[in-house]
């Protein structure tokens, strides 16, 4: 039960960088020439978490930390 919380838990942190990234992914692959809407939502959705994810350890999280720092002043 922790694992799967703890799963989901790291599937929230990364939902804002999902949500900016999935649609650019899914159209690339639109543009590509994919018909199949499944492979286009497998596919551009697993592209859209990993990049999710990048910008989330990349940049996202030195933001977070420095607004830790300032507010225990």
């Amino acid at each position: 039960m922790l694992l799967i919380v703890s799963r989901l838990a790291w599937l929230g942190r990364m939902s804002y960088g999902f949500y900016l990234w999935h649609y650019l992914g899914m159209r690339a692959l639109r543009e590509l020439g994919w018909e199949s809407w499944s492979a286009i939502l497998a596919v551009g959705g697993g592209l859209g978490l990993l990049c999710g994810a990048a910008s989330f350890y990349g940049v996202e999280r030195r933001f977070y930390r420095s607004r830790v720092i300032a507010e225990r002043g």
